[in-house]
């Protein structure tokens, strides 16, 4: 490294943390202020009523029902307390969003140039603006995984562990982040695991070990215990999705006109009809086997029900081999995009109805806010490889074996294998169960695999053109010299 690079990139050292911040407070302000009062759809309607309800006057002793995670709707009613609009959470989740992701592009950069392009893009790129003042729970599970990987890296850097009550503190708010918005990441605890694993390699401090495991612990434990707390009665929805799988693979057995049709044509009946949810059944999501005289959703999110849903699931899988595996792998196509694109990829807030509920939230439809949603649609629209989840994988995947040919230094390149690792467990959890096949349940993993592609092409591509730059000196100067 010549005394010029280590010049320049220690000045930028000394102001990067300046930098991080002045970027991710304008983006998050600017993008609040034109979407104000950001971006909702039929959840976020539902989180904000049920926010409503914990700061009104009324007491809930065990009244209060509430169909979606309790966590994200208290830091909701948080946030609200601040400005008595919701424009408070829009802003400081887009400024965490941003925040902790500039964070890690700085973590995982190998020079400057690559540092400032890779930033430069995180904030305009059109899906990470318009996602970053979207009111969805995806949003935070990034921003906690962003804090866990930003931390474990820098510590890793400095060969020495932050300082444990803070690091208790952070990791403690993180796993709440992510675990408490979306139940579905807990298929990331074996990355969790691993990543603690190498830290403790790198450091030898067994008092890395004890804060993560302990503030995982406890962060299972709260988000368990919170809504009982409360008197909130919690639906267990952990089982709807797994009864849409039984109702699908009961439609490939009367499609095929198998004979065990017959046996399995009351075989949810405890929830409602099962015929008519098997004739009404949709491929994309839940909403074709439930509601309405098919199957119950209330039925279905009882504790007890729940449990006999989910044996009757293994049961099924034990008796009709075929017809359970045949439907699983389609469920699986279906979540990766393979044959059918992602669906709900396009924000439906601006096409129907529900703007008429964003005005009871101090929407104003301005240019600005329509043009930022157009250019997300017309992003999506144009590049349709961003609703198959199995291209991006298989690309990052390529890209991460060029660069293990390229890269002489592989230590250069764990936190892309990380970063990847933490892409494919969080989306593993959608195969494993899913209430519908939709763009938004797969923007985490979407995030982590557009910022090591993007960071590896951007990185390479410099450090190509600054090597032979520099044998290009080189060579003049030996020509000169002789």
């Amino acid at each position: 490294m010549t005394n010029e690079r280590i010049y320049s990139l220690s000045k930028f050292n000394k102001y990067e943390n300046g930098f991080i911040l002045a970027i991710a407070l304008i983006a998050s302000i600017y993008f609040t202020f034109i979407s104000y009062p950001g971006f909702l759809y039929s959840d976020s309607f539902a989180r904000w009523n049920f926010v409503k309800l914990l700061m009104s006057d009324t007491q809930l002793e065990g009244n209060a029902k509430n169909w979606l995670t309790v966590v994200p709707a208290l830091f909701m009613a948080l946030c609200y307390r601040i400005t008595d609009n919701i424009g408070a959470f829009t802003l400081i989740q887009s400024f965490l969003f941003f925040f902790t992701g500039l964070h890690l592009v700085k973590e995982i950069r190998n020079n400057v140039e690559s540092t400032v392009l890779i930033s430069l893009l995180y904030v305009t790129f059109p899906i990470f603006a318009i996602f970053s003042v979207y009111h969805a729970t995806d949003i935070f599970v990034v921003i906690g995984c962003n804090m866990i990987l930003v931390s474990t890296f820098r510590q890793m850097r400095n060969g020495r562990h932050d300082n444990l009550y803070l690091y208790s503190l952070l990791t403690f708010i993180a796993f709440v982040f992510i675990f408490g918005f979306r139940q579905n990441a807990l298929s990331m605890i074996p990355m969790f695991a691993l990543l603690c694993f190498f830290l403790y390699r790198k450091i030898r401090s067994k008092s890395i070990v004890i804060v993560q495991t302990v503030a995982l612990v406890l962060s299972l434990i709260g988000i368990s215990v919170t809504p009982h707390i409360m008197n909130i009665y919690k639906y267990d929805v952990s089982a709807v999705g797994t009864g849409w799988e039984i109702i699908s693979a009961i439609k490939l057995m009367k499609d095929a006109n198998d004979p065990a049709y017959e046996k399995y044509s009351a075989y949810l009946d405890y929830l409602g009809n099962t015929k008519l949810a098997v004739e009404q059944n949709q491929d994309t999501s839940i909403w074709g086997a439930y509601t309405g005289d098919k199957l119950s959703l209330d039925l279905a999110a009882t504790p007890e029900n729940a449990s006999r849903i989910k044996r009757d699931y293994l049961n099924l899988a034990l008796d009709k081999q075929k017809f359970f595996l045949v439907n699983k792998i389609n469920f699986i196509k279906r979540s990766l995009g393979i044959g059918h694109d992602l669906g709900s990829a396009i924000l439906l807030e601006n096409d129907h109805t529900e703007m008429g509920m964003m005005k009871e939230y101090g929407v104003s439809d301005t240019l600005m806010r329509r043009e930022m949603y157009q250019d997300y649609k017309s992003f999506v629209s144009d590049y349709p490889i961003i609703k198959k989840p199995y291209a991006l994988f298989l690309i990052d995947l390529i890209l991460l074996g060029v660069a293990s040919l390229i890269y002489r230094n592989k230590t250069k390149l764990f936190p892309y294998y990380m970063i990847y690792g933490f892409a494919v467990f969080y989306y593993l959890g959608f195969l494993i169960t899913t209430q519908s096949h939709e763009f938004r349940y797969f923007f985490p993993s979407m995030f982590f695999i557009v910022l090591i592609s993007s960071s590896l092409v951007i990185d390479t591509i410099i450090t190509v053109v600054k090597n032979a730059v520099i044998k290009l000196r080189t060579t003049n100067k030996l020509e000169e010299a002789k």
